[in-house]
């Protein structure tokens, strides 16, 4: 049979009964006491300037921030007021002013001034509230955003240099967020594409006509190894108005991560380089038709530094000395210059550095032929600036001339004894 507790057994085994906690309460004037306390403590250690003010704009108090800010005393912001630290000729004013008045409130930025005349922008909230008497206060926390404004200053003229800069180089920016396929375009890559910019791009799942499809194709292909593998690329393409005409561009991509290392997307640049290439292509035609010219000429071509090494020769030149163009450059010209000329040689090229640059002379050149005369007509090749760079001659092979010059001389005398007087009339 169970034994069945005492008294005193089941009264210890009883739950004991918790007493109810003591609520204390604050009379009213230990509450407004403490409230004031905590506020004056925030009034006083503020960061922020606080002003409490009148709705007619008198200033009733200012904490220490605020006379640190506006450099005065608060004795004298409470004398002059509101207006000696608000700019009144801010246009903003009488609409937030007017806000206040219709909502009881008022956030945003207007312009103050300090005591020194200086303006400075400042974010202000303001609040309308009564005090114990009933009457109506203001409250205003400023905050001086000088350095908040200097940044963003400084931010939209990095910008606005970005987009000079884009502009002048004829580059775009772009950024791809491929889980949505979001595009967006810089101010330049629109010019380069010719597109509405209050338009939004088109996403990469839509940008295959801007491209001709040889350029789409390689465009793809690197966008798709990019996404897979993290590698950037760099490809010359055909971009395709929305006219119709071209445009050649080099385009390069490199890959954006998000806060766990994986792919997001890319981001890149899109140069135009059309008219550097149409002048490629024209300064190639060019140089085509040059070589063309210099090499079919007969008269011999040759260029020097100033210390008479050689730096072009024409095919002429080649034939002439029978060495190929590689024996040759690089080579003192004077190499091939018959020895007793040089002293002459030498006095024409400090010749060919006084004004007016240019001098016209016979020298013997030794050549695959042999000695052989030469006038050469030499000028200077200057830079820019008008700096002489190079020396340029242009010789023609004179030694048929000269040898009839000597055989006329050989004659000449016995010429002169059947020459007719000048008053032998003719019949």
């Amino acid at each position: 049979m169970k034994r069945q507790p005492s008294k005193s057994q089941a009264a210890k085994s009883m739950p004991k009964a918790t007493k109810p906690k003591r609520t204390t309460f604050l009379k009213p004037d230990e509450a407004l006491r403490e409230s004031e306390a905590r506020f004056r403590a925030l009034f006083e250690n503020s960061l922020d300037a606080i002003l409490l003010t009148a709705p007619d704009g008198g200033i009733l108090s200012a904490n220490p921030a605020a006379c640190e800010m506006f450099g005065r005393t608060e004795a004298e912001l409470c004398r002059l007021g509101r207006n000696s630290v608000v700019d009144i000729s801010d246009p903003r004013l009488p609409a937030a002013l007017d806000e206040r008045l219709r909502t009881g409130r008022f956030r945003g930025e207007l312009t103050f001034l300090r005591k020194d005349g200086s303006k400075f922008p400042g974010e202000i909230s303001s609040v309308i509230f009564q005090d114990r008497e009933g009457h109506d206060r203001t409250s205003m926390v400023i905050r001086d955003i000088s350095s908040q404004k200097q940044a963003e200053e400084k931010i939209r003229e990095r910008e606005a240099s970005l987009r000079e800069a884009e502009r002048l180089a004829h580059i775009g920016d772009w950024q791809w967020d491929a889980a949505i396929d979001a595009v967006k375009w810089s101010e330049e890559l629109y010019r380069i594409n010719r597109y509405d910019p209050n338009l939004p791009p088109p996403c990469f799942a839509e940008m295959s006509p801007c491209f001709t499809p040889e350029s789409w194709e390689r465009l793809n292909a690197a966008v798709m190894n990019a996404l897979r593998t993290g590698e950037p690329y760099e490809l010359d393409l055909d971009l395709v108005r929305l006219d119709g005409s071209i445009r050649k561009t080099i385009s390069r991509g490199e890959v954006d991560h998000d806060a766990s290392g994986n792919i997001k997307g890319l981001h890149g640049t899109v140069q135009d380089i059309t008219e550097r290439k149409q002048a490629e292509e024209q300064l190639r035609i060019s140089e085509a038709r040059y070589r063309s010219l210099i090499q079919s000429q007969s008269d011999l071509i040759a260029r020097s530094d100033l210390s008479g090494h050689l730096t072009f020769i024409n095919d002429a030149y080649c034939r002439e000395f029978g060495m190929s163009r590689e024996d040759l450059i690089g080579r003192p010209f004077t190499e091939m210059v018959y020895p007793e000329d040089l002293p002459a040689v030498l006095a024409a090229q400090d010749a060919l550095m006084l004004h007016p640059h240019r001098t016209q002379t016979e020298w013997r050149n030794i050549t695959a032929k042999g000695v052989r005369w030469y006038s050469w007509y030499n000028t200077t090749v200057v830079d820019d600036s008008g700096k002489i760079i190079e020396l340029q001659g242009v010789g023609r092979d004179t030694t048929e001339r000269k040898q009839a010059e000597a055989a006329l001389r050989k004659v000449k005398p016995g010429i002169e004894c059947y020459s007719i007087p000048p008053e032998m009339p003719f019949s």
